[in-house]
């Protein structure tokens, strides 16, 4: 049995296999990427997906971010005197 601390040698034949494999691989996988992007069909419904709405969004300090965020930010904005409201 040959020493585990002993690089190993690789025969020429293996390596030039070895890239040949490789490199039909890589243009075989290319090939595969190439024809789905040129694919033009659509395999979902566009209509089913609505355009978003506006979002409305709203930055306040917080005096400490223990504890629920609904409370702290309602508490928070009393506190302070800020007026804001949320749309659900």
């Amino acid at each position: 049995m040959s020493d585990p601390h002993e690089p190993r040698q690789i025969g020429r034949r293996t390596l030039l296999k070895g890239a040949v494999a490789g490199g039909a691989a890589i243009v075989a996988g290319s090939f595969g990427v190439a024809r789905l992007l040129r694919s033009r069909e659509k395999h979902w419904d566009p209509n089913a997906f609505p355009e978003p709405g506006r979002a409305y969004v709203a930055v306040l300090p917080a005096a400490s971010y223990d504890g629920p965020l609904e409370t702290l930010v309602l508490e928070d904005s009393v506190r302070s005197g800020q007026t804001w409201w949320v749309r659900a």
